[in-house]
C-alpha cells in the first residue's frame, strides 16, 4: 500500500488538522502583534503607566515567542507529512516485522515499548515507541488513499 502511495500523483499530502492549527496560530500571532502596536498608543495617550507598558509589552513578546515556535514545529511536521513515506521508516519495519502478534515476547516488547508506567490503583499506561510515528504515517496513507481514489 505504501509503495503504492509512493507512486501514485500525490494530490495533497497536507493534514488538513494542520492546517487549521496552523491558521489558528498564525491568527493568534497577528492578533498579539496588533495589540503590542496599540500598547504604545496607550501609554502615550496616558491610558496605562509606563511600568504597565513595559509589563505589557514583555508579556506580549513572550506570547508571540512561544507561537512562533509553536508554527515553527507544526510547519515541519506538515512538511514531513508531504513528504513520502519511506518503506524503511523505523516504526513501518518494526511494525511489518511484528505483524499479527498473537503472542507477547520480550523481544516484541522491546522494540516496540518505550515504558510501561504502573499505578497504585492497578491502572496502568503504555507508551510505545513508534505511536506518534505510527500516527503521522495512518494520516499520509489517509489523506493519499482518499486522494488518489477519488482521482481515480
Amino acid at each position: 500500500m505504501i509503495a503504492r502511495i509512493n507512486t501514485a500523483p500525490v494530490k495533497k499530502s497536507q493534514s488538513y488538522r494542520l492546517d487549521d492549527l496552523i491558521s489558528g496560530k498564525e491568527k493568534e500571532l497577528a492578533k498579539i502583534t496588533r495589540y503590542k502596536q496599540s500598547l504604545y498608543q496607550d501609554w502615550k495617550d496616558g491610558e496605562i503607566s509606563q511600568q504597565e507598558y513595559r509589563e505589557m509589552k514583555a508579556d506580549y513578546e513572550r506570547q508571540a515567542a512561544g507561537l512562533s515556535d509553536v508554527l515553527a514545529r507544526l510547519t515541519a511536521e506538515r512538511a514531513e507529512l508531504s513528504s513520502s513515506v519511506d518503506q524503511q521508516h523505523p516504526a513501518l519495519v518494526a511494525f511489518a516485522k511484528y505483524q499479527n502478534i498473537e503472542k507477547l515476547t520480550r523481544e516484541i516488547l522491546i522494540e516496540l515499548v518505550d515504558h510501561i508506567k504502573v499505578y497504585e490503583n492497578g491502572n496502568i499506561s503504555v507508551k510505545f515507541k513508534f505511536a506518534d510515528e505510527f500516527r503521522k504515517i495512518a494520516e499520509y496513507i489517509e489523506i493519499n488513499t482518499t486522494d488518489t481514489a477519488e482521482a481515480g
